[in-house]
C-alpha cells in the first residue's frame, strides 16, 4: 500500500469581514477577547429610530410597500399602512419617532395578511393589524395572567390601604 500526501498550496485571499449585533454582544467581545479590538478595528453605532415626520412616514409605507411586493403580501390600505407607523413608534417608545428595526414590522405585517387571508379581504385594514397585535400579546402574555390569576385566588396579596415598614407595592 502507497500513501499519497498532499502539499497544499496557499491560496491568495483577501476579504473583509462585518459583524452586525447589538450594542452589548460588541462590547462584551471587547472585553473578554482581547484581540477582537484590533481586528475588528472600526465601530459604527446605529440609530434604531428615525424622527417621525412626513417623509419619514413615506419612506416607511414604501419599505412597507416592498414587503408587500418580495413576498406578495395583499396590499394594505391607508388605514393599515398607519396602523403599522403607529406600531413602529410604540416599538420605539416615543411618539415622535419611528423604530427602523425592521423584522418585528414585517412580522406584524405578515400576521395581518394571514388575518385579512381568513376573512378573505382584498386589502389589509387597521383591523388585520390590530387583530395582528392582539394574537402576538396573547401569545405573550401569559406570566401576566398568571400573576393576575394568583391575586384573584388570593395566592398573591397586595396591600392596597395601610401602612407597612419596608414594604413597597407597585401598581401599573
Amino acid at each position: 500500500i502507497s500513501t499519497v500526501s498532499l502539499d497544499p498550496q496557499p491560496v491568495p485571499f483577501s476579504a473583509k469581514v462585518v459583524l452586525f449585533g447589538d450594542r452589548m454582544v460588541y462590547h462584551l467581545l471587547c472585553q473578554f477577547d482581547p484581540e477582537f479590538q484590533e481586528i475588528f478595528k472600526v465601530a459604527v453605532d446605529f440609530d434604531e429610530e428615525v424622527t417621525r415626520s412626513e417623509a419619514s412616514a413615506q419612506h416607511y409605507a414604501r419599505l412597507i410597500s416592498g414587503l408587500v411586493e418580495r413576498e406578495a403580501l395583499l396590499p394594505f390600505d391607508r388605514n393599515g399602512v398607519a396602523r403599522l407607523l403607529e406600531h413602529a413608534s410604540r416599538l420605539a417608545e416615543d411618539a415622535e419617532r419611528f423604530s427602523v428595526r425592521l423584522g418585528p414590522i414585517a412580522d406584524l405585517a405578515r400576521e395581518a395578511d394571514h388575518w385579512a387571508r381568513a376573512e378573505s379581504a382584498s386589502t389589509i385594514t387597521d383591523r388585520h393589524v390590530v387583530r395582528a397585535e392582539q394574537a402576538a400579546i396573547r401569545r405573550l402574555d401569559r406570566l401576566r395572567d398568571k400573576s393576575r390569576e394568583a391575586t384573584l385566588r388570593n395566592i398573591l396579596l397586595v396591600d392596597t390601604e395601610g401602612r407597612k415598614v419596608g414594604q413597597i407595592n407597585g401598581l401599573t
